[in-house]
């Protein structure tokens, strides 16, 4: 690879020395030096025009979506370790440190919104808390090819809380932050898609 690709390689160098990881602390680690390899690699592509980044980022989502959604739960009695919150927000900085992902992510959580089954509450939360988060950083571009489908999982998504009564709106089905985490996911994709 040229000069300019190397930053794409050390990205997939640490993907490669972190494989399966799965101790918490570890994993938080990783996540944020693929975090600040990503944004270093977007840099380098965007100055010297290298498409070196596009050849690694199937290989970078594919190690990232394995981990979502988040499935850790601290020890009892660990006051102050790592938590599932922890994780999630780490691997969301590193889905929306590119626009490169915004196909597959996008894909991904209107999907994992969809799900329907009785273990499905947090992963309806992760994957509010993510589309949260990653709508603005991918912008109208990405959302927009994307629009229907996420708004046909949101839909699904508030008929099913709508079904659970007015009791379960801020509940955990739907979506840990509830109406509140409804209304950021749609005011995230209104805002980037006007």
């Amino acid at each position: 690879l040229p000069p300019i690709a190397m930053p794409a390689r050390r990205l997939l160098t640490a993907l490669r020395a972190f494989d399966g990881e799965m101790d918490p602390r570890n994993l938080l680690l990783l996540l944020q030096l693929l975090r600040a390899l990503l944004v270093r690699a977007e840099r380098a592509a965007a100055l010297g025009g290298s498409d070196a980044l596009d050849v690694v980022v199937p290989d970078v989502l594919e190690a990232l979506t394995c981990y979502f959604p988040i499935s850790f739960v601290p020890p009892a009695g660990s006051e102050h370790s790592i938590t599932a919150q922890h994780l999630l927000q780490a691997l969301v900085r590193v889905l929306r440190a590119s626009a490169r992902f915004a196909p597959a992510v996008l894909k991904m959580l209107a999907s994992k919104l969809r799900a329907d089954d009785e273990t499905a509450d947090g992963l309806h939360a992760q994957a509010l808390q993510a589309l949260a988060a990653v709508a603005p950083a991918y912008g109208a571009g990405p959302l927009a090819d994307h629009a229907y489908a996420l708004g046909e999982a949101l839909a699904v998504h508030l008929g099913r809380v709508g079904a659970l009564g007015a009791d379960a709106a801020d509940g955990p089905a739907a979506g840990g932050g509830g109406v509140l985490g409804i209304a950021t996911c749609l005011a995230a994709l209104a805002a980037a898609v006007s």
